[in-house]
């Protein structure tokens, strides 16, 4: 591996393929932006994705790019957003009622989160959720399993859920129909049998010669997707005959027509081919569970570590929603008078961003010039990885503080770095991506986000009362092998610590590796500070998650 001038960008050969790896924000800037074009997703990626993305928005290139974009965009609009707050606040109350009712023992919060995000998506989407939330939480490995004889606490379907149950057909509309049971599982089954090929390379054809490891489960998710979507194709034909009094000629939808409140709605308005809205529900739904459960998990995490911050973040929502038990829900409005509630969420992104890393294939031959202002030549059909992980953590970019979990870093006009680092060069930030293909849904995540954590802040104040909110990592319901590895622990004689009780950067050789696919990765000094207070093993696959799950006290 070569390092290319006084830059974090090397470039290797590997299986014949040119390859760079950089975490420089320009060279990042120049791929996403200002040539954009010439970097696209390239066969290898986007054939080991096929088989469940299909053709959706963040497996194509080019016009069929183009357009699955141009036909998602106008439902991600402020008024469409403004319509889901409450769809947000229905779900993050049904996985607070099914936390906080529990019998005092730790909870996977990783799992909560996935079921919260995984039953808003597929109502924002479909217009009526699969109730993954019902499905029992996992327990830890150091305590038996039980079966429960009851569900106490949970809150009844939201009136707008409810209605929209007729989106479904009569085979899916109960939750405990094999189908949508069958879904949550499927989809995240699919979902680590492409992380597994991703990890195995150019290699994973030959893994799977004899089979298609996904099929099982795309013929699950496909075949509950299409049942809805045809279903929406139907109801669409009756409402087009019904306004033109013609009984059997349907007319095609203007754009100037209703879409409905959901995604689903819009799309059938645009398009007849249920495959190519199939594709596009599929891969939204993957960007509106996974992504958003992640930072639901760190966030949770980093709060568990941090009590100040939680205890600042409750008193700016309780100052803005209001301070009785009968607390006010969130809206759009309300949350953006809330800037520590964003600057957690964004620093969340920092630290532990949903996607880590990225992948583009160079067209044609470029030139690239590099921070330091060194140009590079590179082949057609080199292939670069980017990490958004590597830039989010280097104290190039943020300052000597950047190991640290500090919200305060995000507020303009606090302490002096949002000026000093953000805000002089905001490539150095991009949770969700950057240029034209920068994700369609972040407002959607940052409410969906802020929702969750304003409804848990006002229950943690009912329940535990004024200044007393807190939250603990249970790191002994972490099952062993899912532990961090004894090599990130620092040795008590080294560590210095902060009045707040943060260990501070100290300066070392680099200890032994903590495995494949582990984060956080190997700096560029040679040390990864946040492995000296990390209490969690943080990996990826499509996404950051935890193995082993976090397991947190209320």
């Amino acid at each position: 591996m070569t390092q290319l001038g006084n830059t974090e960008t090397y470039a290797v050969k590997l299986a014949w393929k040119n390859t760079v790896f950089t975490a420089d924000p320009e060279i990042v800037k120049e791929m996403l932006t200002t040539d954009h074009a010439n970097y696209i997703k390239g066969k290898s990626l986007t054939d080991a994705l096929q088989s469940v993305l299909g053709q959706g928005v963040f497996n194509t290139n080019g016009d069929l790019w183009r357009f699955h974009r141009s036909m998602s965009r106008p439902f991600f609009t402020r008024e469409k957003l403004r319509a889901m707050m409450p769809v947000f606040t229905n779900h993050a109350d049904r996985a607070l009622d099914k936390w906080l009712s529990s019998s005092g023992g730790p909870t996977d919060v990783q799992d909560l989160a996935s079921k919260f995000t995984l039953d808003a998506a597929t109502e924002f989407l479909f217009g009526s959720c699969v109730h993954s939330l019902e499905e029992d939480l996992p327990t830890p490995w150091n305590v038996p399993s039980q079966v429960p004889t009851e569900k106490p606490g949970m809150t009844p379907p939201s009136p707008a859920s409810a209605a929209a149950e007729s989106l479904l057909p009569t085979n899916t509309r109960n939750v405990t129909n094999t189908g949508t049971r069958a879904f949550p599982t499927a989809f995240t089954s699919a979902l680590q049998t492409l992380a597994a090929r991703l990890r195995s390379g150019a290699l994973w054809p030959l893994l799977e010669i004899t089979k298609d490891s996904t099929r099982r489960d795309v013929n699950v998710i496909r075949d509950f997707v299409r049942s809805i979507v045809q279903r929406a194709l139907e109801r669409r034909e009756e409402r087009e005959r019904a306004a033109t009094g013609d009984a059997t000629t349907p007319t095609t939808a203007t754009a100037s027509e209703d879409t409905g409140t959901t995604l689903l709605d819009h799309l059938v308005t645009v398009s007849d081919d249920t495959d190519l809205i199939q594709d596009e529900l599929i891969n939204i739904l993957i960007a509106g569970r996974d992504t958003t459960a992640s930072c639901i998990t760190f966030a949770l995490y980093l709060l568990t570590q941090h009590p100040s911050v939680l205890s600042k973040l409750s008193a700016e929502v309780h100052g803005v929603l209001g301070e009785s038990h009968n607390n006010e829900e969130p809206d759009l409005d309300t949350l953006r008078q809330m800037p520590y509630l964003r600057a957690i969420i964004n620093e969340t992104l920092r630290l532990f961003p949903s996607v880590p890393m990225n992948v583009r294939d160079s067209v044609a031959e470029r030139v690239i010039t590099s921070s330091d202002g060194t140009r590079y030549y590179l082949p057609a059909g080199t292939g670069i990885t980017y990490s958004q992980l590597h830039i989010h953590r280097s104290a190039k970019y943020w300052g000597p503080t950047a190991s640290e979990f500090s919200p305060e870093r995000f507020i303009a006009g606090g302490d002096g770095r949002y000026e000093a680092y953000y805000a002089r060069t905001p490539f150095v930030f991009m949770p969700f991506n950057a240029g034209p293909r920068s994700c369609l849904g972040q407002q959607l995540a940052y409410a969906e986000v802020g929702v969750f954590l304003c409804r848990l802040v006002q229950r943690l104040r009912a329940k535990q009362g004024v200044g007393r909110e807190h939250i603990s990592l249970d790191q002994e319901a972490i099952p062993p092998a899912c532990r961090v590895p004894s090599s990130w622990v620092e040795p008590e004689e080294k560590r210095v610590v902060e009045a707040g009780g943060l260990p501070l950067h100290v300066e070392e050789k680099a200890g032994a590796g903590a495995g494949s696919g582990s984060l956080p990765p190997y700096t560029s000094s040679g040390v990864s500070p946040r492995r000296r207070i990390e209490k969690v093993w943080p990996k990826s696959h499509l996404t950051m998650f935890v193995d082993g799950g976090v397991w947190v006290r209320v």
